[in-house]
């Protein structure tokens, strides 16, 4: 959040420094910059690196969405939704599994039995060694559909012993189990839902944290420009020790004067000091949110200050209905709700299914004597009803929890409602008073600033005190810094109500 400085601790801008001129004054510019280009010319190029690049508002956000924290955090968190997603659609759709075995064991001849594998269904009283091959494949679809095909070849090693062949197909499927289109698509359905909140979630967290990378983008800039303000400020204030204790001891200013002009010194130079700290935490907040090193120098570049949106109260509270995530997220919330009941009424409903079979056995003849034998192939189909008679009161539960959860988020939505109403309000009317705040402020600095203009006039007619003209120095410093807040605080407000609406 950005700091709120006291109007006695901002700085001095232009108008703070001393009216008095003298051959010193005049002297000191061209003797700084004298020790300036010795200074650079001794340091060579280093001399030339110290200024930190600058950063715009566009490449933090740009990079915040990429490496910021909460970024990866709200990718991750996505990526978690839609493999738990793609697992509950996997179950109701379509899928093909194979099967292939071999074995190695004793075969006996026999007559064949259809329903059963070759190895148990070839019986005989003379044994020998035989070699089984099995394999099929099985198909998943909805509504619990399931279709396998699978196929067995004996083949003895012994001669005068019978090979066989069997095929068979076994299908089933629920053509009812209380939900339409299967409970498994119920599934996949609150799975989509629960997928949805996730891109809402992700949304939110890319909104929710550009606003922050704007706070602290803004926040930085209003820190380095205080601390620019802060450093003329002590220049200013250093200048009027310098002048009052020469009045002082010239016997034209008291010598309580010189002792103000001297803790108006100590304060300047101790509120530059906490500015530069204050500085420092600013750019490694928004270097966190950025995904920057903390250990990163660089400078915000000016940027544009948001502009308040166009519409009046009525129309700001409808758009954060309309866009706020934790409407979209809610609405979604209780869409799945109502799968989840009406999945725990299914579990009450008979389940009506289908299933059947059929199969073909070859059996061959022996080594020594060939011949060929088939049955006809053998069929069935069948209708399966089941339901629960006694559950000791399990479903029932299900039920009541699921209409209780959905009476919890409707709650939550008239709820969430009136929140978001008074959030808005109060953000809009808290902009309404920033824009008043603005325009006193820029008329209290006009007030501060025709005072000093008569402070310094008294003060060189003589009919003014130094202590009149130093008061009147300080005043314009603290009119200049509340002018500054102000058009901060209404930076901030505008980002407040935007927040709020959901931009």
């Amino acid at each position: 959040m950005l700091k709120k400085v006291s109007s006695r601790h901002r700085p001095a801008g232009p108008k703070g420094v001393s009216p008095v001129p003298s051959r010193l004054q005049s002297a000191v510019p061209w003797a700084l910059l004298l020790a300036f280009a010795v200074v650079l010319l001794s340091a060579g190029p280093a001399a030339a690196q110290v200024a930190a690049p600058l950063v715009t508002l566009d490449d933090c956000l740009a990079q915040a969405l990429i490496s910021g924290p909460d970024a990866l955090i709200a990718r991750s968190n996505l990526a978690v939704a839609q493999a738990v997603r793609d697992q509950s659609a996997a179950k109701n759709g379509f899928g093909i599994n194979g099967a292939l075995s071999g074995t190695h064991g004793v075969g006996y001849e026999t007559s064949s039995n259809t329903n059963s594998s070759l190895s148990n269904a070839l019986l005989s009283t003379a044994s020998s060694n035989t070699d089984t091959f099995e394999g099929g494949l099985n198909l998943t679809a909805p509504l619990a559909t399931s279709l396998t095909l699978s196929g067995d070849q004996l083949v003895p090693e012994t001669s005068g012993v019978s090979q066989a062949t069997r095929i068979g197909i076994t299908g089933s499927s629920t053509l009812w189990d209380g939900y339409p289109g299967g409970r498994n698509f119920g599934a996949a359905r609150q799975a989509d839902l629960t997928l949805a909140i996730g891109h809402s979630t992700a949304d939110e967290s890319k909104r929710t944290l550009a606003y922050q990378v704007k706070l602290a983008f803004f926040t930085l800039l209003d820190a380095q420009s205080q601390v620019s303000l802060l450093d003329e400020a002590h220049a200013a204030r250093t200048e009027d020790l310098r002048r009052t204790n020469a009045l002082y001891e010239s016997g034209q200013a008291a010598k309580i004067d010189a002792e103000q002009a001297a803790i108006d010194e100590e304060e300047a130079a101790a509120d530059l000091a906490k500015e530069k700290d204050t500085l420092l935490v600013d750019r490694q907040n928004l270097a966190s949110l950025v995904g920057w090193p903390l250990e990163k120098d660089f400078r915000a570049a000016p940027a544009e200050s948001p502009k308040p949106p166009d519409l009046d109260l009525d129309g700001a509270i409808e758009m954060a209905l309309s866009k706020r995530s934790e409407i979209v997220q809610l609405l979604l919330q209780i869409a799945s709700g109502r799968v989840a009941a009406d999945l725990a009424h299914s579990q009450s409903s008979p389940v009506i299914g289908l299933n059947g079979n059929w199969a073909w056995t070859n059996k061959g003849g022996s080594t020594s004597a060939p011949s060929m034998t088939s049955s006809n192939p053998d069929w069935s189909v069948g209708l399966q009803v089941s339901m629960p008679i006694v559950d000791a009161g399990g479903i029932k539960a299900q039920v009541a929890q699921a209409a209780a959860q959905e009476l919890a988020y409707e709650q939550q939505k008239t709820q969430l409602v009136s929140n978001i109403t008074v959030e808005v309000r109060q953000a809009y009317l808290a902009l309404r008073d920033l824009k008043l705040r603005i325009g006193l402020a820029t008329a209290g600095l006009k007030l501060a600033d025709d005072q000093y203009d008569l402070a310094k006039t008294q003060f060189r007619e003589g009919t003014g005190s130094s202590q009149a003209l130093l008061a009147a120095s300080m005043a314009v410093s603290s009119s200049e810094a509340a002018l500054d807040q102000a058009n901060v605080n209404m930076t901030l407000g505008i980002l407040s109500l935007q927040n709020a609406m959901g931009e």
